[in-house]
């Protein structure tokens, strides 16, 4: 029975291992952001710091680091699902907080609320057809047109 007990244990402790490397594999992947930045597929840009998305929605980038200096326009989509994640992860705000930020801007005259669109079909349509334009999605949303963005850092 003591040898049987011995197996036991250790085979217990051979499952919690196997367990925790499949979560040491997957985990990471779950925690990745599950948003994209996509901008205009005519863009020259590949990659941007996540400063940088911060400050073109916070409204503080107002043109591309390209030969033209194009526009930034930026869009949001304050009903998404992944609105939340993105304002958390690319402005450090609450989505309260980034709500009350561009009412405070409007309100004191520093800036025009944002464009809103209501699905992720209409923001990469926008997106597509505007030059400068930026914005987000959840990732599997059809990207035709539109670029996702590298973030670095």
């Amino acid at each position: 029975m003591n040898s049987l007990s011995g197996v036991s244990i250790l085979s217990k402790k051979s499952i919690f291992a196997v367990l925790l490397m499949i979560l040491a594999v997957f985990v990471p992947s779950l925690t990745k952001a599950e948003v994209l930045i996509i901008v205009n597929a005519k863009s020259p840009l590949k990659q941007i710091s996540s400063e940088d998305v911060m400050n073109i929605f916070l409204g503080k980038k107002l043109t591309w680091e390209d030969e033209k200096s194009t526009e930034v326009k930026f869009v949001l989509m304050p009903e998404a699902e992944c609105h939340e994640e993105f304002v958390k992860k690319f402005t450090k705000k609450s989505a309260a907080q980034f709500k009350r930020y561009w009412n405070n801007m409007v309100f004191t005259g520093k800036g025009m609320m944002p464009k809103s669109i209501n699905s992720a079909e209409e923001m990469i349509r926008f997106v597509s057809e505007t030059d400068g334009a930026i914005g987000y999605v959840a990732p599997g949303a059809p990207l035709d047109g539109v670029a996702v963005m590298d973030i670095v850092d």
